[in-house]
């Protein structure tokens, strides 16, 4: 996911609205369940918000969007679940597992890299070129961009070599 600033403050102010109104109610703890890709976006968000609040006692959690889905479901603790793939809090909002509405808080995009090819230029259909032997995704059990990937390559008629 790439993480600009201007979703960084967006992040920030979502982040610090919840967790002022979380804070207002109760000196308890405040957990969040994060993609692990959020973990230095939110670390330091969770540090600015911590400055400005010192008593508060936040912890940040990082894995797997999907585990986390299946331990709310299973009644885990956490105030705030930030999701990878937005199907996740969306099903759980259905379930009647979430207090509020869903709110997406980046947009990810797929991108292809390479450390000997000019990446810019590449498209999927690229990739069945007979000197490209490796392509590693996320797994797609686990991590919604490794899905997202799969159904790319899928599409573009990439199938495994």
């Amino acid at each position: 996911m790439r993480f600009d600033s201007r979703m960084a403050a967006k992040m920030l102010i979502s982040v610090c609205l919840m967790l002022t109104g979380q804070l207002a109610h109760a000196e308890r703890k405040i957990t969040i369940a994060a993609a692990a890709d959020l973990k230095f976006a939110l670390d330091e968000i969770v540090m600015l918000f911590k400055s400005a609040h010192p008593a508060a006692k936040i912890e940040a959690i990082y894995g797997s969007s999907g585990k986390f889905n299946t331990q709310i479901r299973q009644g885990a603790p956490y105030d705030l679940y930030f999701s990878a793939d937005i199907a996740y809090p969306r099903a759980l909002k259905v379930e009647g597992l979430a207090a509020s509405e869903v709110q997406p808080y980046a947009v990810g995009r797929i991108v292809l890299w390479s450390p000997v090819r000019d990446a810019s230029k590449m498209t999927l259909a690229d990739l069945t070129d007979p000197s490209i032997r490796k392509i590693a995704i996320a797994n797609p059990q686990h991590a919604p961009y490794g899905k997202r990937a799969e159904e790319a390559l899928k599409s573009a008629g990439c199938g495994k070599k």
